[in-house]
């Protein structure tokens, strides 16, 4: 839609160069373990991916970029899973894992409401840092809006909480 003119600015995680757009990162997203309170790992304080081996897992489409990036870490760590479904948005990712239908790797800033009433545990990962990158995409050389340009001062200085970026 950016390319075609059709909006201003997108926002995407792993934004990559394409001829034509150019892309700025504005914040990274750390990825983190989330089950239901009742999962046997649910009490542990940081998990590594090893731990998930031969776990039930919830996982995101494979054409997804996070996806992608999440089955490489997990191929290059010898990490097996029990795919039990997999969905193309992280609420559903959410929602079966708030039924106990397994454990997945989802953005820190996506549970922080379920994590705070209770539905889900986020456990950290520990050892190497797991994170997505987060970017805005736009065409260079055209004229940008007032609030484009807020828009992208915001998400730079981190005056936008990440769930409103999302949301954007």
């Amino acid at each position: 839609m950016v390319r075609d003119g059709e909006v201003d600015v997108g926002l995407v995680a792993y934004p990559q160069y394409r001829p034509g757009m150019k892309f700025e990162i504005f914040e990274e997203d750390e990825l983190v373990v989330v089950c239901h309170p009742k999962h046997p790992l649910a009490a542990r304080k940081t998990l590594m991916l090893s731990d998930l081996n031969g776990q039930r897992f919830i996982a995101f489409d494979p054409d997804i970029p996070t996806r992608k990036v999440i089955d490489r870490r997990l191929r290059r760590h010898r990490v097996e899973l029990q795919y039990t479904v997999e969905f193309d948005n992280v609420e559903m990712v959410k929602r079966a894992v708030e039924i106990n239908s397994g454990l997945s790797l989802v953005p820190r800033n996506t549970v922080q409401s379920e994590v705070k009433s209770g539905t889900l545990i986020a456990i950290p990962l520990a050892g190497e840092r797991f994170a997505r990158p987060l970017g805005a995409i736009f065409k260079p050389g055209r004229a940008r809006s007032l609030v484009h340009k807020a828009l992208l001062a915001a998400l730079r200085n981190g005056e936008l909480p990440s769930s409103q970026a999302r949301a954007a």
